[in-house]
C-alpha cells in the first residue's frame, strides 16, 4: 500500500453525464455520508462522517493518477481508519484535512485542496432530475399477485426504444407480504425505466425483509436502466440490497446490503457496497435549468431540454 503525504493540488473540471448526473456517478449525498465497505464508482458529499475507510473508487483501475475520483466539499471526519483511495485522487473543499490519513493504492495520487468543483450544482441538479422524473405521466402497470409485485411495461412502448414510467406507492411497495418484486417487459426493450415512488411529503420506505428481485430485475441489462425515485422521501432503507439506481434527494439513506446502481441522497449511512455500473438509462427527461447551465459551463456541455407532464399516478392492481 502507498501512502501519500497530503500535499496542495490543482483543481480539476466536472465530468458529467449528457444523460443524468447518475450515469457519472456513483454515489451523490448533499450531506452527510457514511459507509463501512466499498463504493466502486465516482463519489460526491458534502461530509464524510464515517470511521471506517471505504475503499473509494474501488473499480476504477482505468483511472489516471492524478484523476480526481472522489469529491468531499466541507469536512472529513478526524477520527476512524484511514481512508483509502483505490484508484484516482481526492478532491478537497478546504485547505487542509486534520487528523485523518488518507491512503493511495495508486501511485501518483494525492489529496487537492481547495477544489473548484461545483458542489452546488450536483446537489441541487439531482433535486431538479428527481422532481422532473416525478412529473412524468406513467405509461405502466404495476400488480401485486399474491406475495409477487411485477411492474409491467406498458403496451403503447415502441418494441425498441423509449421511456418506461411507473408510479406506485411507497406503503404499496412496502407490503409486508411481498417476497418477489418482478418486471414484465412484453416484448418490449425500454431504453429507461424509472418507477416514481409516492407518498405524503417525508414519507418513509422500508424494503419488506423477505422481498427479493426476480426474472428481468436479477439481469444487468436491466436493473441498469432502472431508476428508482423516492421524490420527496424523508427515509429510504434498502434493507439487504437492491436492484436499481435510487434517486432520492430528500431522504436519509440507509442499508445493510448491496446496491447495484448509483444512489443520490440527501444522508447516507451504508454497511453495504454500491457497485457499478451506474444508471445507464437513456432518453429520460434532465431538467434544463440554472443549475445545469452552471454544470455545463464547467465543461462546455450544452444544457439538455425537457417536456413537463402532468404527474399521473398509476393505480396498482391486485390480481
Amino acid at each position: 500500500m502507498l501512502t501519500v503525504a497530503l500535499a496542495l493540488g490543482a483543481s480539476f473540471a466536472l465530468p458529467v453525464s449528457a444523460q443524468s448526473l447518475l450515469s457519472t456517478y456513483d454515489v451523490i449525498v448533499r450531506n452527510n455520508l457514511s459507509t463501512s465497505t466499498d463504493i466502486r464508482g465516482l463519489v460526491v458529499a458534502k461530509n464524510y462522517t464515517g470511521t471506517a475507510g471505504g475503499p473509494f473508487a474501488q473499480d476504477l483501475s482505468s483511472t489516471t493518477p492524478g484523476t480526481d475520483t472522489t469529491w468531499i466539499q466541507s469536512s472529513i471526519a478526524s477520527s476512524g481508519s484511514a481512508l483509502t483511495m483505490q484508484y484516482g485522487s481526492l478532491a478537497f473543499g478546504g485547505s487542509s484535512i486534520s487528523g485523518r490519513t488518507i491512503n493511495f493504492n495508486q501511485a501518483g495520487n494525492t489529496v487537492h485542496y481547495n477544489t473548484s468543483f461545483n458542489f452546488n450544482s450536483v446537489f441541487n441538479g439531482i433535486s431538479t432530475e428527481s422532481t422532473a422524473n416525478a412529473a412524468l405521466s406513467a405509461n405502466g402497470s404495476s400488480v401485486l399477485s399474491g406475495n409477487l409485485l411485477t411492474f409491467n411495461v406498458g403496451a403503447t412502448l415502441p418494441a425498441s426504444g423509449g421511456t418506461a414510467v411507473f408510479s406506485i406507492a411507497a406503503s404499496t411497495l412496502a407490503d409486508s407480504g411481498i417476497a418477489q418484486y418482478d418486471l414484465n417487459l412484453n416484448g418490449k426493450s425500454p431504453t429507461a425505466i424509472i418507477i416514481n415512488v409516492t407518498g405524503s411529503a417525508g414519507y418513509s420506505f422500508t424494503r419488506p425483509g423477505g422481498a427479493n428481485f426476480v426474472g428481468n430485475f436479477t439481469s444487468q441489462s436491466w436493473y441498469q436502466k432502472t431508476l428508482w425515485n423516492f421524490n420527496g422521501a424523508g427515509t429510504v432503507n434498502y434493507g439487504a440490497g437492491w436492484k436499481g439506481s435510487i434517486l432520492a434527494p430528500d431522504a436519509t439513506v440507509t442499508s445493510t446490503g448491496d446496491l447495484d446502481g448509483s444512489l443520490a441522497a440527501f444522508n447516507a449511512s451504508l454497511t453495504g457496497e454500491v457497485h457499478l455500473p451506474t444508471w445507464s438509462g437513456t432518453g429520460a427527461v434532465v431538467p434544463e435549468t440554472s443549475t445545469w447551465a452552471a454544470v455545463g459551463a464547467l465543461t462546455g456541455v450544452i444544457g439538455w431540454s425537457f417536456v413537463r407532464r402532468n404527474r399521473r399516478t398509476a393505480p396498482v392492481q391486485k390480481a
